[in-house]
Formats: structure tokens, sequence, C-alpha cells
């Protein structure tokens, strides 16, 4: 199966400061722009079939080639691929995440970035000192390779990625991208596990955002009691009905210790770090 790219000479490196493509944001405008890209997800795009035609929204849209270069086009982002483009109601021009710089639709700015074995556009969610962008979890069940037929990049390929409905437990599962006034290039990743390590390394020149991703970080006393209590308290428990062999212990223990670990799993788990409270953490970096 093979599908036609029209691929961009563009410039091999940027300058090392990014423009501006957005004012600054009120809080209900930032929450705005994450209600926009929520409301993206549209089943039969997100999971397309080989036989039936997807019904495909175009819209206008501005294209950033690169820092200084722009385009205005009429285009539909597609998100079900590992290099995710944009293309043109007109002529089906492709614009691949890997070789343009992002674009501007509906007044969200998308920037393109590569993610782990992919290449895509993420929303700009806040706008400040330190500019935040974000992406949920992307669903693989397998892909469907498309080779390009322009002669002019003939090494060039693509693949389809085949979806699903995402198990729940990635439902909620973002990964954040933040770029620093000094490299505005640069794009650094952080997830909620990598939180602790990213606030050490970046926030601790801001103390108020410090103390917020704290937050969100596994307590020293859930450490503690998940990995030197209870396993101390389990072995001492069975060395405890090694000896005495009383059936009834075994149950009034087995109950209190089922009681114990449900308890240090749901009071002492970590806040789920949503867009809602990045935002929060990278407001306060002032």
């Amino acid at each position: 199966m093979k599908i036609k790219f029209f691929l961009l000479l563009l410039p091999m490196f940027f300058a090392v400061f990014e423009v501006s493509f957005s004012q600054q944001l009120t809080v209900s405008q930032q929450f705005n722009v994450l209600e926009k890209t929520r409301r993206r997800m549209i089943p039969d795009v997100e999971q397309p079939s080989l036989h039936v035609a997807p019904v495909i929204y175009y819209k206008p849209a501005t294209v950033l080639l690169n820092l200084y270069d722009t385009v205005s086009e009429v285009i539909y982002w597609r998100r079900n691929f590992t290099d995710q483009f944009l293309e043109t109601w007109s002529d089906s021009r492709m614009y691949p995440a890997s070789r343009i710089f992002g674009f501007i639709q509906d007044s969200v700015y998308f920037r393109s970035t590569p993610f782990h074995d992919y290449h895509i556009f993420v929303p700009q969610i806040f706008t400040g000192q330190i500019n935040l962008y974000y992406t949920r979890y992307i669903q693989n069940l397998g892909e469907i390779r498309m080779i390009s037929k322009d002669a002019k990049n003939p090494d060039y390929h693509n693949s389809m990625i085949v979806t699903g409905d995402v198990p729940r437990r990635y439902a909620n599962e973002f990964t954040y991208f933040v770029t620093f006034p000094w490299d505005t290039l640069k794009m650094v990743r952080v997830t909620r596990k990598s939180l602790g390590d990213f606030s050490k390394t970046y926030l601790r020149a801001y103390p108020d955002a410090y103390k917020e991703a704290g937050k969100y970080e596994k307590s020293s006393t859930s450490r503690i009691l998940g990995y030197v209590l209870l396993p101390v308290a389990v072995i001492g428990t069975a060395a405890f009905l090694m000896v005495e062999g009383n059936p009834k212990y075994f149950i009034g223990i087995g109950a209190g210790a089922l009681v114990a670990y449900v308890s240090v799993k749901i009071f002492l788990k970590p806040k789920m770090l949503d867009p809602e409270g990045m935002i929060g953490i990278i407001s306060k970096c002032r």
C-alpha cells in the first residue's frame, strides 16, 4: 500500500530564540485551549477503517514552515501516523511534523516535536516565561507502512497507526513538554514519574513552583511503608504464624494486612498530574 507525499525542503536548523506566536493567555483562556484540544477526538477519524472513508473536517490554519516562513492552508491534522502530518484540502499536499515547525489553528498554537519513535504536534496550553505543551497517551496496536512516491524524497516513509479503545489505565496518562527562555527550541519532556527529577533540575530557582510540584510526588512516608514496613510486617507475620500455627491468626492477621495495604495505596497515592495541575506548577515559575 503506497501513498504519495509532497515534501517540503526546509532549512536544516533554526534560530536560537523562538518567535512568540501568541500573546499572554489568561487562566480562562488556557483552560479554553484544553477544551478545544480535548474535543478534537473524532472516533471515525481516530480509528480509521481501510474500507470506509471517514468524515474529515478541514479547517483554515497557518502552517509554520520554520521560524520565519508561513503559509495559509485549509488542512486536517492526521494524528494516527508515526510521523503526524497536515493534509491540505485543495491539493492533498502533506506537511509532516518531522519537516515543519508547527501550525496555528482555532487560535491554538501547535509545535512539532519528536516523541519516542514518533514525530507529533503538541498544543501549547500555557504561555509565559516558561511555555508548556502536552500530549495524551498514544495507543499503537500495529502499523501499516506507507512508502513515498515523491522522486525528490525516495527514502521517506511513514506508517499508519492502528488504534482502538484506550485502556482505562492509560486514559489519563499525559506527557508534557516545557521550553525555557534560554533555549526555546529544546523541548524538555516531563511525566508524573519524571516530575521529581525535573523539579530538582529546573524548578529550584522557582520556590513556589518547586513546592507545588512536590504535591504530585510520592511521599517519603509512602515509600517507607511500601518498601520497608510492609515487607518487614509480612516476614514477621509469616514467622509468627509458623511458630503458633493457629488458624485463627491466619484470618485476623491476613485481613488486617490486606486492609493496611489497600489503605496505603489509596490514601498515600500521589495526585494525578493532569494538564490543569501541570499548568498550576508552571504558572508559578516567576
